[in-house]
């Protein structure tokens, strides 16, 4: 276990006893005490902890009209790509692809501001904030309050081995990895394989297992509610675009890949921490 990590969870005498071999080369013929170093570094994180709140402080709570020109400006985006991407159908499917880039670019962008919302940070109003998660959830195909929820519990148990399955890839220890059958690794790699997390994987997320609650807890009535009102609204929405043939716009295809590159890449970092179930909490 790192140093770190035993020094947040309050253990001193074990962290000491990691620093105590480190301490010793630097130590010959000094009068500095391993106690003194200790107290050191309290009083360097509490400076280190009080710079940091000072810097972040003009960004914690949200301006109005900074969140409304960021809202408008994805939305007028995002639809102005659409109109030109339904636009460059009569001319060739590559110039539709072309801009289907820069569009699902802005579309992940839309699901940053639902992530916001979601966290009630995007404007000062919890209210504004679902009403807004909730709409841009039918454009991401997210249910707002089913993602909230959820997402609010991955946080609550991100990192702890013992508590995992919360919006999150499945990921396992080596022992208990080694401790599976050859068929069962061998279903691990596939899931975990770029070519199915950018392929397969967002179109079965996104289409299949987004659109339907069966696996949510029967006492998660509003988020239940939520899905099937998202559904009805993405139903008219492709009902609509397919009208005008823009249901073969590939946006939603590239936005997909882009949430699961940042997921991929955020549960893959070989240098990640995930420690076992210690600190009491939810």
């Amino acid at each position: 276990m790192s140093f770190v990590l035993l020094w947040q969870q309050g253990k001193r005498a074990a962290a000491s006893g990691l620093l105590a071999p480190i301490y010793g080369w630097f130590t010959e013929e000094f009068d500095t005490s391993m106690e003194d170093v200790l107290l050191m570094i309290d009083h360097q994180l509490e400076i280190k902890s009080a710079e940091l709140k000072t810097a972040l402080a003009p960004y914690r709570d949200s301006v109005l009209w900074r969140s409304i020109l960021q809202l408008l400006s994805s939305i007028l985006s995002i639809f102005c790509l659409w109109f030109l991407m339904w636009f460059s159908l009569q001319y060739t499917y590559m110039i539709t692809l072309a801009l289907s880039v820069p569009t699902a670019g802005f579309m992940l962008r839309l699901f940053m501001i639902q992530h916001d919302c979601g966290h009630g940070s995007f404007f000062k109003s919890q209210y504004a904030n679902d009403a807004i998660g909730f709409l841009l959830g039918v454009i991401t195909l997210t249910p707002y309050h089913h993602w909230r929820k959820s997402h609010s519990l991955h946080h609550a148990t991100s990192g702890d081995l013992d508590r995992r399955g919360h919006g999150d890839l499945k990921i396992l220890t080596v022992n208990e990895y080694l401790a599976l059958s050859p068929l069962r690794k061998f279903i691990y790699r596939i899931f975990r394989n770029p070519l199915f997390l950018f392929g397969v994987g967002p179109l079965f997320y996104f289409v299949v297992i987004q659109r339907f609650p069966y696996y949510f807890s029967p006492s998660w009535k509003k988020e239940r509610q939520g899905v099937y009102l998202t559904n009805v609204l993405i139903f008219v929405i492709v009902w609509l675009l397919s009208s005008y043939r823009m249901a073969r716009i590939p946006t939603y295809r590239i936005a997909c890949c882009n949430y699961w590159l940042f997921r991929w890449c955020m549960v893959s970092l070989r240098t990640t921490s995930f420690p076992r179930h210690i600190l009491e909490g939810p």
